[in-house]
């Protein structure tokens, strides 16, 4: 395990640093303290999260005309909710085209709360806690007032 755990801070400059023996050991203990029901609830409640959200979504898509299985099915959910949000699908794929792939999504949510009927607060928590936005688009009162058309 120590070569191991050597190896990965082995790099070919000069300014590498190696652990030594009694480092590793140290780190081994310090991985050995964590409980294992500590990992396993943290690990638990992350799958809860994404199976309410991955629920919140498909009441989404419901709210706006969409079936709601199209958010299980990668890439196509993301075309759906582009769709849902600006009228035209097709600009998902400002989500791969550099620089503009860090301001897309921040739009996307921004006019997401918009598309519902939010105001600007409400696009701020779900800018910053999706989840919740999510859990509150999905399961709230809220109806879907159809696309924001806007470049971005």
């Amino acid at each position: 395990m120590y070569n191991l755990l050597n190896s990965m801070y082995n790099y070919s400059d000069s300014s590498s640093r190696t652990l030594t023996e009694a480092e590793a050991r140290a780190l081994l203990e310090l991985l050995k303290a964590v409980p294992s029901w500590l990992i396993i609830a943290i690990l638990v409640t992350f799958l809860l999260l994404g199976v309410i959200c991955t629920i919140a979504y498909w009441k989404i898509f419901e709210k706006a005309g969409e079936d709601g299985w199209k958010i299980l099915v990668p890439f196509y959910s993301s075309y759906i909710i582009a769709k849902i949000v600006y009228g035209n699908g097709w600009k998902f794929l400002f989500s791969i085209i550099p620089i503009i792939n860090y301001i897309f999504p921040i739009m996307l949510m921004v006019r997401m709360a918009q598309a519902y009927g939010k105001n600007m607060g409400f696009a701020l928590l779900n800018l910053f806690f999706p989840e919740i936005g999510l859990i509150l688009l999905g399961f709230g009162k809220c109806d879907y007032e159809g696309p924001i058309y806007s470049f971005l």
